[in-house]
C-alpha cells in the first residue's frame, strides 16, 4: 500500500493479525506507529507458506528474495529483531524449512558485520545448516543486502553461503 508517496506494509505477530505498519520514504527513511510491538513481530511476502521459506531483515530485501527465488520470506524488520522473529516463526511453522539471508554489513561503522552476526544467531534457532549471504564485486559501503545484490550496477556474486 501508498500513502502519498510513502509505502505502506503491515509487521504481523504470531496470530497472522497486524499489530503496526512501517513506512518507507522513497529517500529510504523508515518509521513505525508510535506505541505499536515490534519485537517478535514479522512481515510477509508471498502468499502460501510450504516446506521451504526464508528470513531476512528488510522489505526491500524480502521482495528481492521473493522475486529471486518465488518462495515466502519473511522479514524481521531490523538486525536486532531477528532472533526473535525466528523464534516466532519457529513456533508457528516448525515443519518449515528456513534459510537465514543476512545483510552483508561488510563496511559498518562499528567494524563488526551485525547483519551476519545476528543472521548468524537467528540461524541457531531454526537449526538450519546455512546462511545465504550476498557477496557484492564493489567495494563502496552502500551494498548490503539481496536488493542491492539484485540492483547493485557492478553486480553481486551469486549463489554465495555459509
Amino acid at each position: 500500500r501508498q500513502i502519498g508517496n510513502n509505502l505502506v506494509v503491515p509487521i504481523y505477530e504470531e496470530t497472522g493479525s497486524i499489530v503496526n505498519l512501517q513506512y518507507i520514504s522513497p529517500e529510504g527513511r523508515k518509521w513505525f506507529e508510535k506505541g505499536a510491538p515490534k519485537k517478535g513481530c514479522y512481515g510477509k511476502v508471498g502468499k502460501s507458506v510450504t516446506d521451504d521459506a526464508y528470513l531476512c531483515e528488510g522489505y526491500a530485501t524480502a521482495v528481492s528474495l521473493h522475486l529471486h527465488t518465488n518462495q515466502t520470506v519473511f522479514w524481521g524488520i531490523d538486525a536486532g529483531n531477528l532472533v526473535p522473529a525466528a523464534q516466532k516463526l519457529k513456533s508457528l511453522y516448525s515443519e518449515v524449512c528456513f534459510t537465514v539471508c543476512a545483510d552483508n554489513d561488510r563496511y559498518h561503522i562499528c567494524g563488526e558485520n551485525v547483519g551476519l552476526v545476528e543472521a548468524e544467531k537467528a540461524q541457531l534457532v531454526f537449526s538450519s545448516k546455512h546462511i545465504w549471504f550476498p557477496h557484492f564485486r564493489c567495494t563502496h559501503a552502500d551494498c548490503t543486502d539481496f536488493n542491492d545484490w539484485v540492483n547493485c550496477a557492478e553486480g553481486g556474486n551469486k549463489n554465495d553461503e555459509v
